[in-house]
């Protein structure tokens, strides 16, 4: 069984692997930059190097990179739309300039957010940009895997159902390149009911019957 958390990558990136195995964690998920801010991080070949040296003497796999927060990929604004489309695609070089020597890389994201331009509306646009990045990913030859982390259902947000998440994955045409990220709380505070076994084994039969668990 892999256990683990989300690490720190502060001070380098290599020191995630650190933390990680003072933790007593054998699987970890961080960030690739700040995950708060536009700016982009270019990481130097010795710098990538380092982290996947340090990594390689680990029994630490597979390693998830979380996407930025401010990427929305359901944004009816074309500005912050274009912007999280690019910024994504950026997301995804890195995770297979890190990962892709280990296993699998794979990048989470949140859907993302219509912000009351309905939810038919977001999840098209969220299946589009996808459609997008996949496409330009597929052309770069990039092994990174898409992770769509189901939400809350908080504010706007989309994805919070399975067949949210379904509908986005089937519509992006690279349903191959898409899996899913389970948040137990927030599938709790979504609505399902993971206190009960009968709520865990119900919302366990909605997954296979609308994505397959294998997802």
């Amino acid at each position: 069984m892999r256990i683990g958390c989300h690490v720190s990558i502060a001070g380098g990136i290599e020191k995630s692997v650190y933390r990680a195995e003072k933790l007593g964690i054998n699987t970890m998920q961080i960030f690739s930059k700040n995950s708060r801010t536009w700016q982009e991080k270019t990481y130097s070949k010795g710098e990538i190097s380092d982290f996947q040296e340090v990594l390689q003497k680990t029994d630490i796999f597979p390693v998830f990179i979380h996407a930025s927060y401010l990427i929305n990929l359901a944004s009816s604004e074309d500005t912050i739309y274009s912007r999280s489309i690019a910024a994504f695609l950026e997301e995804m070089k890195r995770a297979d300039q890190l990962l892709a020597n280990k296993s699998i890389p794979f990048l989470i994201i949140h859907p993302g957010a219509h912000r009351g331009a309905g939810e038919e509306y977001g999840l098209s646009r969220i299946s589009k940009a996808l459609q997008i990045i996949l496409k330009e990913s597929s052309a770069l030859k990039l092994s990174t895997m898409i992770l769509l982390e189901n939400t809350s259902g908080m504010g706007s947000s989309l994805g919070y159902n399975f067949s949210q998440l379904k509908y986005i994955i089937e519509n992006t045409g690279y349903s191959d390149k898409i899996g899913i990220c389970f948040d137990t709380c927030h599938a709790f505070a979504a609505g399902y009911n993971l206190a009960k076994k009968e709520g865990i084994e119900n919302t366990l039969t909605e997954l296979e019957r609308e994505i397959s668990i294998d997802k």
